[in-house]
């Protein structure tokens, strides 16, 4: 097995004190050496601009990448921000602190790196097992448990500790090509393939265990819930398919309108927004409808989001809904709605058309205030963290917090 860890060579740009800054120059002093820094872009909104809505930034960070390496995409993922770049690199980012923790490389070059997903107390070894271990398989108490993150491109599957970046697997697909990202239980990976099926691959042995044939090309990210995937097509055809039995159909529907987004699924139900001009719930162990869908009046506009309280969806040419979850009923829609960036306090921060960011009432619509943040090339969907975070394509990320956090302390980056 091939070992791709890097460790990150950073520049740092943060608002601190005096000592918090004395701090950060001695944690990052190791491959720091020979980096010079790049100066922080004027058009980024300043901290009297954000006043009226509260904010200002928590921390600032500027990432040194390669020559001619930009970032591409932005994901936030539980405890980690990952930046996503044209030189085939998933950068890992603390969320909490803005302290770079690794990257590594992903698939050949020029190839697309799919979405991450998170496994918690996974178990697994670094070294591939055998015909042996699939016949006689080990117990997990055999394995010490880590929390993983899987990142697949087209062609390449990588299962990295997500808090110190040792690579557990770094292998390529045999035979198949990934439609989309996929999913893992921690002992399997499912994902679609361009042959029309979806597979299942034991991680243990790297052994793809059962292949089902669907009959059209995976559309969406996988789902995974409770021993069951969910997947989408082009075709408008949606399965639940059961892993516990090869793979085979549990329930599936056909819609009149493609699917390009995956569901949301959890104890509350399954979601779907579809481009039939609905949305859908829908229980997710046989396919019943949970609540009547909700017509809309454009094609899907983005990945849905979910709070503990409200469905949000991009429409275009429509605006942002914010839907019930429990009920299905539409709160409110805001024309100029695009995104979700933080819900707090009752407040969602909705990115809107023009890069303004708005505080709506969660429940009424009813907007508060409206200030500028524009300057940043990406913006994360967040409906769970406290904070806002921005990136730009030059590897500059920022966090936003409300001015009553506080700030960024020494202490916070020696714990």
């Amino acid at each position: 097995m091939t070992k791709r860890f890097f460790r990150p060579r950073v520049i740092v740009t943060v608002v601190l004190s005096v000592s918090a800054t004395a701090i950060l120059s001695v944690a990052f002093a190791e491959g720091a050496a020979g980096v010079s820094a790049r100066p922080v872009v004027s058009a980024h909104p300043r901290e009297r601009d954000l006043a009226p809505a509260g904010l200002q930034y928590y921390w600032k960070r500027e990432l040194t990448l390669a020559g001619g390496e930009r970032a591409v995409k932005m994901y936030l993922k539980d405890e980690n921000l990952y930046l996503v770049t044209n030189d085939d690199c998933l950068r890992a980012v603390d969320a909490a602190v803005g302290n770079p923790k690794w990257f590594v490389r992903v698939g050949n070059h020029h190839e697309r790196i799919f979405e991450p997903t998170h496994v918690p107390d996974m178990r697994l070894p670094e070294r591939i097992g055998g015909v042996d271990d699939i016949s006689t398989p080990k117990t997990e108490a055999d394995f010490d448990t880590f929390d993983a993150a899987l990142v697949n491109s087209m062609t390449h599957l990588m299962v990295v500790d997500r808090k110190t970046g040792r690579i557990y697997r770094d292998v390529r697909f045999d035979g198949l090509v990934a439609d989309d990202a996929g999913v893992s239980d921690g002992t399997s990976f499912y994902v679609g393939t361009g042959e029309r099926n979806y597979c299942a691959m034991k991680l243990l042995p790297n052994v793809v265990v059962w292949k089902e044939h669907l009959g059209q090309n995976v559309s969406t990210p996988m789902a995974y819930y409770e021993r069951r995937i969910f997947m989408g097509t082009l075709d408008g055809l949606f399965r639940c398919a059961d892993v516990d039995n090869y793979g085979k159909k549990r329930w599936e529907r056909t819609f009149d309108g493609s699917i390009t987004e995956k569901c949301l699924v959890n104890a509350r139900g399954l979601f779907l927004a579809c481009n039939d001009h609905r949305i859908y719930a829908f229980y997710p162990h046989d396919g019943k409808t949970l609540w009547p869908a909700v017509v809309v009046k454009g094609a899907v506009g983005g990945p849905m989001q979910m709070g503990e309280k409200t469905l949000f969806q991009y429409i275009r040419r429509d605006g942002l809904y914010a839907i019930n979850v429990t009920n299905g009923d539409v709160r409110w829609k805001l024309p100029a709605g695009r995104r979700v960036l933080a819900i707090l306090d009752g407040v969602v921060y909705v990115l809107d058309a023009k890069k303004n960011l708005r505080l709506v009432n969660e429940i009424t619509g009813k907007t508060s205030v409206v200030v500028p943040l524009g300057g940043f090339d990406f913006y994360a969907d967040n409906t769970t963290a406290p904070a806002i975070y921005t990136a730009t394509r030059a590897g500059q990320v920022f966090c936003l917090r409300p001015a009553k956090a506080g700030r960024l302390t020494a202490e916070m980056l020696t714990k």
